[in-house]
């Protein structure tokens, strides 16, 4: 996109570019009373900006065909002149072939009537706004007397459809510029999507006032005094409010009360561009009989619906009532058996475990009694026999597990298992084996070789950092003795390397391990690590995006980059750098 000479500084005279791209994507608010610039302006913007951008003016003074004398523009109005009839019912697919065949386009909206003229727009500018993808592309629409489609007090049908042009279609590459004579009367939410500002010639109180609101000075009186001249600040011209004028322009502006013919230049071209839109009428009459077909279809539905309702059975209130209580009833009756039972199976848990405690205090003396035994032996003064019987350490006499014969019925399972001895590798579940997530974790941590993260040995083990059952597996390691580690840091214990069979070490050079986090990463990490392993040095966040084709501005970018530095894979460095990480590097 290019500068755009359209005016120059009043004080200075030299020469203040607009730049177009700008524009586009802030959108313009022109604004002077009758006889003040504005339709010249207007003019002056399409002569600049043609075949450059595609231009599409709606006008409903119908005072800008003539630009078709120096301009290649297609004229869609009522009447014998026109390259097309402007008619409402074609208006949505109007906006479709333009966009199809980028035409610059003149649509004059002189001839409808008010109502018509506000349909007309509504109907374009929705149209416009809910095109497919494949048709966006950038385009200034110039809406004159925009006070009219988008009022501030009063109401048009129109308005919404305006409000959304303003605002989604930025991002569609529609930029639209609002002209208006009386800025109090138009619409100050449209108005806010509008960053880039023209402000003219205005005498009304109301308007001076809005006007001054918009430029944020204090003395408003300043803007009855303007002749031709303008006010302009924005992102599209100047971040300072400077004093601007339009220069000349080529094309003729038809003069009040004057009547002249004009010859469109280029009008073979014109025509040429007039057989994509030949069977305009046929094909808005075949799209508003589909319409018409669905809401007929719509309203049988509607209709089938309400008999349906209508057909089932009422609600019967007794019955409700009838039904709650029985329920209820029943769910207090229930949970009441159920307390008294957790009641009763507790008496008997606490007499079962009074009669344990009573057998571990027997237990014990035998105990010591062996190890007295074990003392004269050492002192030799007892024969070196050892009636040591282990199967009474497993259950010892009397103490027996509660449900079992012998003991007290009880539905407990709590302190229910006998004394057993154990093997250095423990089995931890019921069938002798750790989990799944468990033995996971030993693996990741017997590979890593060192202490690491939770985010590294979740990632490894191919489970989620955040999950409760990760969570709940290193708290059950902790407490087995399995693995250690203080915050963050997690290591692996000799016990718990005892109980890691089959693994395969963490490979030690760059491209082994760039190949094995790539295994473990998501898409957009993993592209973002290759980068930076293949391109050792610093680079910025924005270096990093466009490597990798994604933008620097996305939420999943930057939390790639955030897991990458949580990791350890890549470090953060000062001034928004990244560089690789040493654990990358490997032993290359």
């Amino acid at each position: 996109m290019t500068d755009l000479k359209i005016v120059y500084d009043v004080n200075t005279k030299k020469d203040v570019p607009i730049n177009l791209q700008e524009i586009i994507k802030s959108r313009v608010l022109l604004q002077a009373n009758s006889g003040g610039g504005k339709s010249h302006w207007i003019r002056k913007l399409n002569e600049e900006s043609h075949g450059k951008v595609q231009l599409i003016l709606l006008d409903p003074e119908g005072e800008f065909h003539t630009l078709r004398e120096k301009y290649e523009f297609l004229l869609v109005a009522k009447g014998p002149a026109a390259d097309i009839q402007a008619d409402v019912k074609h208006a949505p697919l109007l906006a479709k072939k333009l966009m199809e065949t980028s035409a610059n386009t003149i649509i004059d909206l002189y001839e409808l009537n008010p109502f018509e003229r506000i349909r007309f727009v509504k109907a374009f500018f929705n149209a416009m706004v809910n095109l497919p993808k494949n048709l966006w592309h950038p385009c200034i629409i110039i809406l004159d007397e925009a006070h009219v489609f988008a009022p501030e007090k009063t109401h048009a049908e129109s308005l919404e459809a305006v409000a959304d042009m303003a605002s989604r279609g930025r991002k569609r590459g529609y930029a639209l510029v609002c002209a208006t004579q009386r800025i109090s009367k138009f619409n100050k939410d449209v108005a806010a999507e509008l960053n880039t500002k023209f402000i003219g010639r205005c005498s009304l109180d109301n308007d001076r006032k809005r006007a001054a609101e918009e430029l944020g000075i204090k003395d408003s009186t300043v803007l009855r005094k303007l002749k031709h001249e303008f006010y302009a600040f924005g992102p599209a011209i100047s971040e300072d409010t400077i004093k601007v004028k339009a220069y000349e322009t080529k094309s003729m502006h038809e003069e009040i009360g004057s009547i002249r013919e004009y010859t469109p230049v280029n009008k073979s071209k014109i025509q040429g561009l007039m057989k994509n839109f030949a069977e305009l009428p046929k094909e808005a009459a075949n799209e508003m009989k589909t319409i018409q077909d669905c809401k007929l279809k719509i309203t049988e539905l509607t209709v089938e619906n309400r008999k349906l309702k209508a057909g089932q059975p009422k609600e019967d209130p007794k019955a409700i009532e009838k039904a709650y209580t029985t329920g209820y009833n029943k769910a207090i009756n229930d949970a009441k058996n159920k307390f008294e039972e957790a009641i009763k199976n507790h008496a008997i848990y606490v007499r079962q475990n009074k009669a344990n405690r009573q057998m571990l205090k027997e237990l014990a003396v035998r105990l010591q009694a062996t190890l007295d035994q074990d003392n004269e032996f050492i002192k030799g003064n007892v024969d070196p026999v050892l009636h040591l019987d282990l199967k009474k350490f497993l259950t010892p006499p009397g103490l027996s597990k509660p449900g079992t014969s012998g003991s007290l019925p009880v539905k407990h399972t709590l302190y229910s298992k006998p004394l057993e001895l154990t093997s250095r590798a423990i089995p931890f579940t019921e069938d002798g084996k750790l989990g799944r997530c468990e033995t996971q974790i030993l693996i990741a941590l017997a590979q890593r070789g060192k202490s690491s993260s939770k985010q590294q040995i979740a990632i490894i083990a191919g489970y989620s950092f955040k999950s409760g059952g990760f969570s709940n597996s290193i708290s059950r390691l902790k407490s087995l003795a399995l693995i250690a580690g203080n915050g963050d840091g997690l290591q692996l214990t000799d016990l718990g390397m005892d109980n890691v069979k089959d693994y395969e070490p963490i490979p030690a050079t760059t491209q082994d391990l760039l190949n094995f986090w790539m295994t473990k990463l998501g898409k957009c990490p993993a592209a973002i690590l290759k980068v930076i392993c293949e391109n050792p040095g610093d680079h910025t966040k924005d270096s990093l995006a466009e490597a990798t084709n994604y933008s620097a501005n996305s939420g999943g970018f930057s939390n790639s980059v955030s897991k990458l530095v949580s990791l350890g894979l890549m470090n953060r460095l000062y001034d928004g750098l990244y560089s690789v990480s040493k654990e990358m590097l490997g032993n290359d």
